[in-house]
């Protein structure tokens, strides 16, 4: 029986996919990505108090966090990535931008790092910003659909995360 080789391309693109638009993106991340800083410390509870009405707790490693609020289904998490295995950040960003179009509504977001999208998302929106060779992802799920209200909230989150970045 021959058995058909995988790419190194192929697989990177799979799993990189699987870590960058999937819901849980955290539980991958410390496998595809090199850590650039704590996650957490990239933003504050008081930073994220508007967004689940209470002050959330974070739980996280070097490249992913996940804030979630007592008695909330919302959460936000943030992941990391200053190097994607096997491939340069940008083309990480190209290709999550391609998954995130076959899902969904997608805008350009300006004034966030070099290049940066926004997707909404059945259960919340996404951004993802490419900024001087590294990737962040804020990855808000809520209780419904993701709203362009949703994506507004997140933005001055996504800069100040920037600027600790």
């Amino acid at each position: 029986m021959h058995r058909q080789r995988t790419s190194p391309q192929l697989i990177f693109r799979l799993i990189f996919t699987c870590c960058i638009v999937l819901p849980g993106a955290s539980a991958f991340s410390s496998t595809v990505a090199t850590p650039v800083a704590e996650a957490c410390a990239l933003l504050k509870a008081a930073d994220l108090k508007p967004l689940f009405g209470r002050k959330p707790v974070a739980k996280g490693n070097e490249s992913s966090c996940l804030w979630t609020a007592s008695g909330s289904k919302k959460n936000l998490t943030v992941v990391t990535y200053k190097k994607i295995v096997g491939a340069p950040t940008d083309i990480g960003f190209e290709s999550a931008l391609r998954s995130a179009v076959k899902r969904g509504q997608v805008n350009n977001e300006h004034g966030l790092g070099d290049k940066a999208f926004a997707s909404i998302e059945p259960s919340g929106v996404t951004l993802v910003i490419l900024k001087q060779g590294r990737l962040l992802q804020l990855q808000y799920r809520t209780e419904a659909a993701g709203t362009t209200k949703d994506i507004e909230a997140l933005r001055p989150l996504a800069k100040k995360a920037l600027v600790a970045y």
